[in-house]
């Protein structure tokens, strides 16, 4: 198996331990925002204590800045809406539309990078919408309230990570 699949299934499975605890911190009423300004500054720590161990310090240039800082940017605001989203939503109705980022990166990268759409691809991006739009309760669009303001926080999450990991990419 390719270790990039062996990545991307750990990586989802990070995700929805990570999802949980976001809908356990919202049922706390920690805010949003300070919750995920403590997860930034402990990855921040734990992320540069690895560079220095590694030697990765040695690698970074004036370009790592000019992506690194805007995509974390664009990070923090994501998850701080996806973590806001859960205060009023359900978690499993929109962790998975958050998690949808990856078609809206899919899509971009189509567009921006250049990537080959292959049938497959196009027919496993249309599954993935279908799934999750069976899970979610859209008639809150019609709605007023809490809910309704979880699902435009989400789906705006759902697109500024989808943004960032197609930068994060050209970066790469």
């Amino acid at each position: 198996m390719n270790i990039s699949i062996l990545f991307a299934l750990g990586s989802m499975l990070a995700g929805a331990f990570a999802d949980l605890i976001y809908k356990w911190v919202q049922n706390r009423g920690i805010d949003s925002a300070t919750f995920v300004f403590y997860q930034s500054a402990t990855f921040t720590i734990i992320i540069w204590i690895i560079a220095k161990i590694f030697g990765y310090t040695l690698g970074i240039t004036p370009t790592t800045w000019y992506y690194g800082l805007p995509l974390g940017m664009l990070a923090y605001v994501g998850i701080v809406l996806f973590v806001t989203s859960l205060k009023h939503g359900n978690a499993s109705i929109n962790a998975p539309i958050f998690r949808l980022s990856f078609v809206i990166t899919s899509i971009l990268a189509f567009v921006l990078l250049n990537e080959s759409i292959t049938p497959f691809k196009a027919v496993g991006i249309l599954l993935a919408v279908v799934a999750v739009l069976s899970l979610a309760d859209l008639s809150l669009f019609t709605k007023s309230g809490s809910q309704r303001y979880s699902l435009l926080y989400v789906l705006v999450a759902m697109c500024t990570m989808g943004v960032m990991a197609t930068f994060s990419k050209e970066a790469m």
